[in-house]
């Protein structure tokens, strides 16, 4: 599976996202009630989950994934926490 991931090109991401908007334009040309709207957001949704796992398995992917102090920094000094 990380094989397959690790060939997934990452513009992916801009395609998954004009998908997504495509579904949304789809709705307000037609009536579609609602269905056009939301199989744009599964389909663009599936494929950014995707290029995610893509950067989250990948051995290649930032440092900062995997620098765990790095996060716990930043969620320390988080207004929400």
């Amino acid at each position: 599976m990380r094989r397959r991931l690790n060939l997934l090109p990452t513009p992916m991401a801009g395609l998954a996202l004009a998908i997504a908007s495509l579904g949304w334009c789809w709705e307000n040309a037609g009536s579609f009630h609602g269905s056009a709207q939301i199989v744009g957001a599964v389909i663009g949704g599936v494929m950014l989950l995707m290029i995610a796992l893509k950067f989250m398995i990948s051995q290649k992917a930032c440092g900062l994934i995997y620098n765990t102090r790095w996060w716990v920094a930043l969620f320390q000094r988080s207004p929400w926490a």
